[in-house]
């Protein structure tokens, strides 16, 4: 994933050459939305649906107090904040 590691968002206009990491949209287990993008697991945030702007979270975030969260609009990644405080192992 490339990232401006200033503003932590993808830089396109920079690495239009290089590949950018593919999300991967799914459901989990209990039938939530979920989005895997480098490994990490992403839930979609309550608050967001219904949305044009949607903010997903780590799937971490309650159990490890992990702060990494992204945004999507129709399936593309816009935003991404890269703070995981744990690796990409489950």
């Amino acid at each position: 994933m490339l990232l401006d590691p200033q503003t932590k968002k993808l830089n396109t206009k920079t690495d239009k050459n290089l590949p950018i990491a593919v999300p991967e949209f799914g459901t989990s287990a209990r039938g939530y939305p979920m989005l895997t993008l480098g490994g990490f697991k992403y839930s979609l945030c309550p608050r967001s649906r219904g949305c044009v702007k949607l903010r997903w979270v780590c799937t971490k975030w309650r159990w490890r107090g992990c702060r990494a969260s992204l945004r999507t609009v129709d399936s593309v990644v816009v935003a991404v904040t890269n703070q995981h405080n744990h690796d990409n192992t489950s």
